[in-house]
């Protein structure tokens, strides 16, 4: 199901990796309309659950698949997907950064050295100062 709550989303939701993915079955498949089969519908669990070949060659399930294929009125079981919250992780995360203008009180120091060569000295000075004070 989380597969197909990404593909119902934009690629641009998710995270690189999955994005290209949806971008490209969304791109080769245009006009799909996914839907969800239960575990008990699907016809390939049969084989995959542990059924004996024998078992198989009987089996309603695994030669004719779930019964609402065969019913044109009838629809699919959930074609509404919500992704569970532990899959929302592979959401695209977007950073924002912010600047600010600093208050000239909280650099004391760079207003009361007259060069640049200084600064740099005083804050070498600093240090190799704190270390040994500590």
């Amino acid at each position: 199901m989380v597969t197909l709550g990404w593909i119902q989303g934009h690629p641009s939701k998710w995270k690189t990796y999955v994005a290209n993915r949806v971008a490209e079955i969304q791109r080769l498949v245009p006009e799909a309309h996914w839907n969800h089969l239960p575990e008990n519908s699907n016809p390939v669990d049969c084989a995959s659950r542990g059924l004996l070949p024998g078992d198989l060659v009987n089996h309603e399930l695994w030669w004719n698949g779930p019964p609402f294929l065969r019913c044109s009125d009838s629809q699919p079981v959930n074609s509404t997907v919500v992704l569970p919250a532990d899959r929302q992780a592979e959401k695209r995360v977007v950073a924002i950064a912010a600047t600010t203008n600093a208050d000239p009180e909280e650099h004391n120091l760079l207003t009361r050295v007259s060069s640049l060569h200084r600064l740099l000295r005083v804050t070498a000075w600093c240090q190799r100062w704190l270390p040994r004070s500590r």
